[in-house]
């Protein structure tokens, strides 16, 4: 009777256990929402202005795809607000200044989905940007750059792309002649706070540790029984 209780036990169903779902996104708290749905069609309406409206609705747009689980593009949506033009008294800068902070909390975030290097990416950008407003496109894409160094030293940098990387001066000197006003200063959302900022390792949030493997000969020496000792089969 106990053997055919164990037996009926041990061919019992199992249940597999549910996945966990995945995390929902946390909002960027440097980025707007809108309330409405976006698309590439809305950032395509104020493509030849290149302002403010443009600006605005690129933040917008990235806090949409931030949420949505798409963080590359996300930060695509930041870059092309980070290189619009703006003045630095308008109402969408004064409410939302431009977005170092916010490439700086997105790429430190454990976000599985992102691609590429967030490094290598802007120094891309730095060195090979081309056509109107350069310049300001140029030294705002180091600046993000800096930014990233900073939050992700793990990142390495291209080996195959030859480029002299500016220090920190030389990228506030940059900003100073190409950017807006005060964007170099100390305040909220200047670059030289962000940076000052991302010094602070406690604003990083948490990652997964690595999984470590023991090599074999890091293995504790087994115990060899008496039997063993004895030499006997």
């Amino acid at each position: 009777m106990a053997a055919r209780r164990a037996w009926a036990w041990r061919s019992r169903p199992t249940r597999t256990p549910s996945p966990k779902p995945p995390l929902a996104p946390v909002p960027c708290p440097y980025l707007p929402s809108c309330g409405r749905t976006l698309s590439w069609r809305n950032l395509a309406a104020w493509r030849d202005a290149q302002g403010p409206e443009l600006y605005l609705t690129c933040l917008e747009y990235g806090q949409q795809l931030w949420l949505d689980g798409l963080p590359a593009r996300a930060l695509l949506a930041v870059d092309r607000a980070l290189y619009c033009d703006v003045a630095p008294d308008h109402e969408s800068v004064v409410a939302y200044p431009l977005p170092y902070a916010a490439i700086g909390w997105m790429v430190t975030q454990p976000a599985d989905g992102f691609t590429g290097n967030a490094r290598v990416h802007y120094q891309h950008i730095a060195d090979r940007v081309r056509g109107e407003r350069a310049e300001l496109k140029r030294w705002r894409a180091w600046a993000a750059w800096a930014i990233v160094r900073k939050v992700r030293p793990d990142l390495p940098e291209d080996p195959k792309h030859a480029v002299v990387e500016p220090t920190a001066s030389t990228i506030a000197d940059g900003l100073t002649t190409h950017g807006i006003k005060g964007e170099t200063e100390t305040g909220e959302g200047c670059w030289v706070s962000t940076l000052e900022l991302t010094l602070d390792v406690s604003h990083e949030p948490a990652r997964r540790p690595l999984t470590t493997h023991r090599h074999r000969s890091d293995r504790a020496p087994r115990r060899r029984s008496g039997r063993e000792n004895s030499g006997k089969p």
